[in-house]
């Protein structure tokens, strides 16, 4: 579903809800107190996903990586505590080319799969950054991930995905590079995800 076609039948929702916001409606509900609180829960927890959506709300990025390091240097640039599959960075792909690049976040907002969220970006017209492209932006913003944990993925060889993350842990900024496996796991709600406009 679209966000044009949630937004119309969110409106609709409204407007078939407010006639039976009668005080016949309110009392039937008062007489109905479980049915009340799911209401309430159900509706404190919209305000809540509406005004983080509010807030998270990020510029883009113009950044220009530099494809003619080894990516161990790009992350050692970084200056963050490294959890590092070698054979995950060993065998990652080498981008080519180079020059400036205007690097659009993207946060759903719910937990999702790598699967899901390239999914996504293929309704955007969008299509994720490379490793190199996320360092340079972690490495010129420093403090980023404390707000705005980020990551970017890729498919190996055998079809596998792959990620580079950044964050903030217990002991401070981390970068970690490592492979999803055969596990069909999730990204949480709390993720920022870059890519480009195409």
């Amino acid at each position: 579903m679209s966000g044009d076609e949630i937004k119309k039948e969110f409106q609709q929702a409204v407007c078939e809800a407010l006639p039976l916001m009668d005080q016949s409606g309110m009392s039937q509900l008062i007489d109905h107190p479980e049915a009340l609180k799911l209401i309430l829960a159900e509706a404190i927890t919209l305000v809540n996903i509406l005004k983080k959506l509010q807030e998270n709300k990020m510029m883009p990025r113009c950044v220009a990586p530099d494809y003619h390091f080894t990516p161990q240097q790009v992350l050692d640039a970084t200056g963050r505590k490294q959890l590092v599959n070698k054979v995950v960075l060993e065998t990652m792909p080498r981008p080519t080319g180079g020059g400036e690049k205007q690097v659009e976040f993207y946060w759903p907002g719910y937990s999702l799969t790598d699967d899901q969220l390239e999914r996504k970006f293929s309704e955007k017209n969008w299509v994720s950054v490379d490793f190199y492209t996320l360092c340079k932006i972690n490495q010129l913003e420093p403090k980023l991930a404390e707000k705005y944990p980020n990551a970017t993925h890729w498919k190996n060889s055998d079809g596998e995905w792959c990620y580079i993350l950044f964050t903030q842990d217990s002991y401070g900024p981390v970068v970690i590079v490592g492979s999803v496996g055969a596990e069909d796991e999730e990204w949480s709600d709390d993720w920022w995800f870059p890519g480009l406009p195409i």
